[in-house]
């Protein structure tokens, strides 16, 4: 868990349904901080269906990189309904200190999100994922919320 994080997300469209998506983290944990730089192409096709596509690349505080590949797809109903499918490729390096050896964990994970506007500034979310980790352990997840726009 990051002791500190600072975050900057930036979406520039120079043309009506093209998006450049851009930005920069810095989780700072006990042991030092990570660096992760994000650029990536987001497109409307219609006015109900965008897709997206980011590559995250981080570098951490023993100078072992990282990488994920995300891609999205996402149907619109104006302001009532959101529908969002995704998928990502990534490889995670860390450093194993006891065997004082580099390993990389790669892993695959889709996974869904469902936004429902029950009012303009209210609404609900569920979301699910499954995440596979090669020579490693699988994951399922659900969760749920309340949304609020200000």
């Amino acid at each position: 868990m990051p002791v500190q994080r600072y975050d900057v997300d930036g979406i520039i469209t120079p043309v009506k349904g093209t998006s450049f998506l851009g930005g920069f983290a810095y989780p700072g944990f006990d042991r030092g901080s990570v660096r992760v730089y994000s650029g990536g192409l987001g497109q409307y096709l219609a006015p109900y269906l965008y897709i997206s596509y980011q590559f995250f690349y981080s570098r951490d505080f023993n100078n072992l990189s990282s990488y994920t590949h995300l891609g999205k797809i996402a149907f619109l109903k104006e302001r009532k309904f959101h529908f969002t499918l995704g998928y990502a490729d990534c490889s995670e390096a860390y450093k194993e200190e006891s065997l004082q050896e580099t390993r990389n964990i790669y892993s695959k994970t889709g996974f869904l999100s469902l936004r429902y506007w029950l009012k303009y500034y209210m609404g609900v979310t569920l979301n699910g994922s499954y995440a596979w980790r090669k020579d490693s352990y699988d994951t399922w997840t659900i969760g749920g919320g309340i949304l609020f726009s200000f």
